[in-house]
Parts: structure tokens; C-alpha cells; sequence
């Protein structure tokens, strides 16, 4: 049996090579770590623009209903606004008991997912100026 004899000085090279490769190999899983970080990040923000253009878009459906209700105490039926990213729908019931119940629905929908808000709000017009004496909002 032939033994080989293998000097210190061929050890270091290798040892040197390997912790090449491990030193290449951690920074590109880090690398891919804080790509993936940053991409959540930028999607969580998404998602927080798309959700407070819909509660903007529920303000423009209600100030639009209150207006209709406000020019015309008798006015009641299905509505919709969809001009200018504003998309929304409100139905105005008839007066009972001098109160009108008023429902709007915004949406605001992306390539991403779509979001929507719900309001319903009871409008007292027997009053002069007419009052809001209830607003909840719908859970979807």
C-alpha cells in the first residue's frame, strides 16, 4: 500500500477555496433576502394607497348623495359615479318617518386585487339643514 504524502502548503489553497465559496454563497442568499424584504415592503405601501383611495372614494359618493338629498328632500333610488378613478354606487331610500337611509359602495381595483368600502348613513331631512344622525360602516 502506497501512502501519499501531501504537504501543509496544498491544505491552505484548498481551505482558501472553500471559504471563497462560502463567502460568494452568504452574500447571495443575503442578497436574495433583502430583495424579497424590500419587495413586501413596496407591496405592503401598495396596498396602503389602494386602501386609502377607496376612503376617499366613499367620501365623493356620500358628498355626492348628500348633495342630491340637499337639492331634492324627496329624491330616492340608485346612483352611481364612476368618473375620474371615482367608482362608487349609493342608494338613496324613500323618506319614512322623515329619515332617508343612505348606502354607498366604493371600489378601487388594480391589476393587484380590489378594494371596497361600505357606508350606511341615516339622514334626517326633516330637519333644516338636513342632518346625519347615523353612520356605520359596512364590513366587506
Amino acid at each position: 500500500m502506497k501512502y501519499i504524502n501531501i504537504k501543509k502548503e496544498e491544505y491552505k489553497g484548498a481551505i482558501a477555496l472553500i471559504l471563497v465559496i462560502m463567502i460568494t454563497t452568504l452574500t447571495l442568499v443575503s442578497s436574495v433576502v433583502i430583495s424579497l424584504i424590500n419587495t413586501s415592503d413596496l407591496m405592503s405601501n401598495y396596498h396602503l394607497s389602494e386602501a386609502e383611495e377607496v376612503n376617499v372614494n366613499i367620501d365623493a359618493c356620500l358628498d355626492d348623495t348628500l348633495w342630491r338629498i340637499v337639492n331634492d328632500k324627496y329624491v330616492s333610488g340608485d346612483f352611481e359615479i364612476d368618473v375620474g378613478g371615482v367608482n362608487c354606487s349609493s342608494t338613496i331610500s324613500a323618506t319614512i318617518d322623515g329619515s332617508k337611509t343612505v348606502t354607498s359602495i366604493a371600489t378601487s381595483t388594480s391589476d393587484v386585487g380590489t378594494w371596497v368600502k361600505g357606508i350606511t348613513v341615516i339622514v334626517n331631512v326633516s330637519t333644516t339643514p338636513i342632518r346625519i344622525d347615523s353612520y356605520k360602516d359596512i364590513i366587506n
